[in-house]
């Protein structure tokens, strides 16, 4: 078998992981965005930010039905345990 050496062909730009169609990076403790949508949509928000949750630390999200869609607030985590507290609104509770 012969192999062909090639020289000068540039190596694939490396990626920084796998990109999100959702802002959970940017977000901060309180912060909230609203999809509108069924199941499906509530099936992939669900299983995204579960994932993200996951691969970084300090971040947990929750979510609510409202209206025709859903939306997801980043909440903040609490202790090693991992015990996710509701952010407090302004305004009293929701």
């Amino acid at each position: 078998m012969h192999i062909k050496i090639e020289k000068h062909v540039p190596p694939p730009v490396e990626h920084s992981g796998p990109s999100t169609k959702y802002p959970w990076a940017d977000m901060k403790v309180g912060d909230s965005f609203f999809l509108t949508g069924s199941m499906g949509v509530r099936d992939r928000l669900s299983a995204s930010s579960r994932a993200y949750a996951k691969r970084h630390a300090g971040f947990a999200f929750t979510m609510r039905k409202e209206g025709a869609g859903y939306r997801v607030w980043r909440v903040a985590v609490k202790g090693a345990a991992g015990k996710v507290v509701a952010p407090k609104f302004a305004g009293g509770a929701r």
